[in-house]
């Protein structure tokens, strides 16, 4: 993933948005946080959206996200991170 470049980290990532079937939420949350880095609503509410039908997880809305000045980090979900 490009270093201090969000732009070129979703280039690289943008392709595991639209697996049919995701192995793996590592990418989607990696994607999901630098959707909100970019400020790309549209992007991540479709992830978010995908992300809670295949892995039954909860992911907080955009605007919950901005108010908190939160960032999503993959250790909030322990689960994934142990598989």
């Amino acid at each position: 993933m490009s270093v201090n470049d969000p732009q070129r980290a979703i280039e690289i990532l943008d392709v595991q948005a639209n697996v049919e079937h995701p192995d793996s939420p590592v990418p989607c949350l990696y994607l999901l946080d630098l959707y909100r880095v970019v400020n790309d609503k549209p992007k991540y509410d479709n992830l978010r959206e995908r992300f809670v039908i295949f892995f039954n997880e909860n992911v907080p809305e955009f605007a919950a996200l901005t108010q908190e000045n939160g960032v999503l980090h993959v250790e909030r979900y322990p689960y994934w991170t142990e598989r």
